[in-house]
């Protein structure tokens, strides 16, 4: 159980956008154990389970941006922003 933040309070910000997926990581959502705020990134089984649901989850907005309209300036990084580069 996340001690942070509840998943019922997620979902109920998720619900305020549109474009929001709402995924439970935990037994309901289908993975091995209900994980917290913590543990889906640093928990036991957090590479096997999470690690590969965010790479599917990034892939698929990578897919959305590149087929998308935006001009193809704007969507690479400008290497002089002090943001995009450390």
């Amino acid at each position: 159980r996340d001690r942070i933040v509840a998943p019922e309070d997620v979902e109920t910000t998720c619900d305020l956008f549109d474009q929001c997926e709402f995924v439970s990581l935990g037994l309901v959502g289908g993975f091995s154990t209900d994980y917290g705020h913590v543990d889906s990134v640093l928990g036991e089984t957090a590479r096997a389970e999470v690690y590969p649901a965010v790479l599917q989850w990034l892939d698929a907005q990578r897919e959305v941006f590149e087929s998308s309209d935006i001009p193809e300036e704007v969507q690479t990084l400008d290497e002089a922003d002090p943001v995009a580069s450390p």
